[in-house]
């Protein structure tokens, strides 16, 4: 048969083929990839519906936010930028993630004030609780025909000035960053860490300053290798003859989502991430060794009516008697949530005493419905 007289019969039959399959539910298939995201490594997107997504923490084996709407693709691999992707929409599921910061405010210039050192009064958590000296705020630098540039506002840093962090608690995290931008190609800004109020400074770093610009942000974060406590403080100096633009100075961690219960005693759980595995049209699945006890997780999500649903099912092996293994879930924005077994689920933890499988499922409204309902 001539090539011409094939290719009506090839369309023919593939619509054919097109009709006998029975319509998908899906919209497509589970769509996941692994990425920086949100500043953190080794993390796990899963789509299991259109502008549905999940982002699941391979460091902690526990879903670390979850979202309507869109993901944002930034850093090398999609726009060669010094940022990483993002959520974009409405929050579903979400954990604590940030410890500390120092908010990027003209208010909060401090000029002269005193740089304190070892353990001062009640721990807190305020993110202005940052001391300064030699720093002050600018709304940016100057452009064409005198205008700022409001993208490059930020602290200045005098020859000499330093700032640092109140002490704050950092236990219940793992993993933790410090992260900040910077401004200048004349020399790094020195980092320094405390575990211990800023009695002393086990670790330190100098920054990465901007490959080829000399008025454009150079993003920096590096793991604290410090054990985490409830005295951590981190301090930043300017160490060069020459002024220097710092912004959006911040710690943040994974908080600890799996822990084990034994002995009377409850404490951070061993997670080791056994990959993952894509079921096409149906779901996936992540694997995971908690504490010794093998753990299956699928993931998937509906959306009936608008609504969106976000299912996790678990799997668990065999567990020792005397044995429980508790997970505290990422908290609900407006949802509700329900477990199988009910008893298996206590406050915001899913306690685990048995092998067996079991069922959380969040369910959050349509936007219209809960605009109607106030």
């Amino acid at each position: 048969m001539r090539l011409h007289c094939m290719l009506p019969a090839i369309a023919l039959l593939a619509g054919a083929s097109a009709l006998a399959q029975p319509a998908t539910p899906r919209g497509r298939d589970p769509w996941v990839f692994r990425c920086l995201f949100e500043d953190r490594t080794r993390m796990l997107i899963v789509a299991p519906r259109p502008n549905i997504w999940i982002a699941f923490n391979t460091a902690t084996g526990a879903v670390h936010k979850a979202w309507e709407g869109e993901m944002v693709f930034r850093g090398k691999v999609w726009d060669f930028s010094q940022d990483s992707s993002a959520a974009n929409g409405r929050m579903l599921l979400s954990r604590r993630d940030e410890l500390c910061r120092m908010k990027d405010e003209p208010g909060l210039d401090m000029e002269g004030s005193e740089i304190r050192h070892g353990v001062e009064g009640p721990l807190r958590r305020d993110p202005s609780d940052w001391h300064r000296r030699g720093v002050s705020w600018s709304e940016g630098l100057s452009a064409d025909a005198g205008n700022l540039r409001p993208d490059t506002a930020g602290w200045i840093f005098t020859p000499g000035a330093e700032v640092q962090s109140g002490a704050f608690d950092a236990r219940g995290f793992t993993r933790l960053f410090v992260a900040f931008d910077e401004m200048s190609r004349k020399g790094p800004m020195r980092v320094e860490i405390s575990n211990d109020a800023g009695e002393s400074f086990g670790q330190w770093f100098d920054s990465t300053m901007h490959g080829s610009r000399d008025d454009e942000w150079q993003w920096n974060f590096r793991l604290i290798e410090l054990e985490p406590t409830r005295h951590l403080r981190v301090h930043l100096r300017q160490q060069g003859d020459f002024q220097k633009r710092i912004r959006n100075v911040r710690v943040f961690g994974d908080e600890v989502a799996w822990w084990v219960e034994r002995d009377g005693k409850t404490e951070p759980a061993a997670v080791e991430w056994r990959g993952h595995e894509v079921h096409t049209l149906k779901d996936m699945a992540v694997r995971l060794n908690v504490a010794g006890v093998e753990v299956k997780e699928r993931l998937d999500a509906e959306t009936p009516d608008g609504a969106v649903v976000i299912k996790e099912r678990f799997e668990f092996g065999e567990i020792p008697a005397g044995t429980a293994l508790r997970l505290r879930l990422p908290r609900l924005a407006g949802g509700t949530r329900t477990s199988e077994p009910v008893r298996a689920m206590q406050g915001d933890e899913l306690v685990i005493e048995k092998a067996g499988v079991y069922e959380v499922v969040a369910k959050f409204e349509r936007l219209e419905d809960k605009e109607d309902a106030r």
